[in-house]
């Protein structure tokens, strides 16, 4: 794979395109905060930092079968993406989960060191953790011809390493998730919402594939739709795992398992746009709901 192939492989959204499908004026707001005109979405960005390879034969193995992960120029995509946005100036940054390659802590560290400089550019991000970040049980380093563990992150790893990045700036937060809420305007809210399944908080084994959420996060979900309602603020729920069937093959492990009790919230409330990563591949998906509205 040659690196500009391999830079290609950011999927980069520019969020007012599906905003064209909700009409533009609708989320035009007031106030004095910094005006939200440009977002971009990343997702699953696997970095895997270069600390933590020696590009050979335990490495390249990983590499080859890295299920279409690119791992050998992570940190070179984001840097390029951060040359992209000096000239294109979005106004947030958006990371829809799997920030590392499998949860290793000096991963994330690059990544808080990468985004610093968004912010310093007037650049705001905002993260949330995927099914591979946190107690993956996968971390590890490549040298000669051997795997090594390293040291894997912690919820409160991720939490620390990416505080300027949502979790310090959230306007409130779930306390049974890293599920927050964002108000980066007045009337532009964004639910980064937390669907992963964390089953050994130690790591020891394999990562869990599917997401779930749980009923303390499905009822804060449920208050800021009301709460956005309320205020006639347009909120964006983003999250790693997929409400809506991406495609047609078996959606075992992408689409949330219980994606339709998740449906109906937004069936209730209006909810027209969400985002989602996971699938590896950009798709845009538009579902009816239960009573007729339309979630795209």
């Amino acid at each position: 794979m040659s690196r500009k192939s391999s830079i290609m492989l950011v999927a980069v959204l520019f969020l007012a395109s599906l905003l064209t499908l909700l009409n533009w004026k609708q989320i035009t707001g007031t106030g004095t905060q910094k005006p939200i005109k440009k977002v971009w979405v990343v997702t699953d960005l696997h970095l895997l930092s270069p600390a933590l390879q020696d590009n050979k034969e335990a490495f390249k193995t990983i590499q080859a079968t890295a299920a279409g992960k690119d791992l050998r120029y992570g940190k070179d995509r984001m840097e390029a993406l951060l040359v992209q946005a000096k000239k294109e100036k979005p106004d947030l940054l958006v990371v829809s989960g799997d920030l590392t390659f499998n949860g290793e802590y000096q991963s994330l560290k690059d990544l808080s060191d990468i985004f610093k400089r968004f912010e310093q550019n007037g650049i705001q991000v905002l993260v949330e953790p995927g099914n591979h970040d946190i107690s993956d049980g996968w971390a590890r380093e490549f040298r000669g011809k051997k795997q090594y563990k390293t040291k894997q992150l912690s919820k409160t790893d991720f939490e620390t390493l990416m505080a300027d990045f949502g979790y310090e700036e959230a306007d409130t937060r779930d306390s049974s998730s890293l599920t927050y809420l964002a108000k980066v305007s007045p009337k532009r809210w964004f639910l980064m919402i937390d669907s992963n399944i964390y089953v050994d908080e130690n790591g020891s084994g394999a990562p869990v594939t599917n997401g779930r959420l749980k009923k303390a996060t499905l009822d804060f979900i449920e208050q800021q739709l009301k709460a956005a309602q309320k205020e006639d603020a347009l909120l964006i729920p983003v999250m790693h795992h997929n409400v809506l069937n991406q495609h047609r093959q078996p959606q075992q492990g992408y689409a949330l398992d219980n994606a339709p009790d998740l449906r109906a919230l937004y069936a209730k409330y209006g909810q027209k746009l969400a985002l989602s990563g996971h699938i590896h591949t950009q798709n845009i998906e538009r579902d009816k709901l239960s009573g007729g509205s339309k979630l795209t």
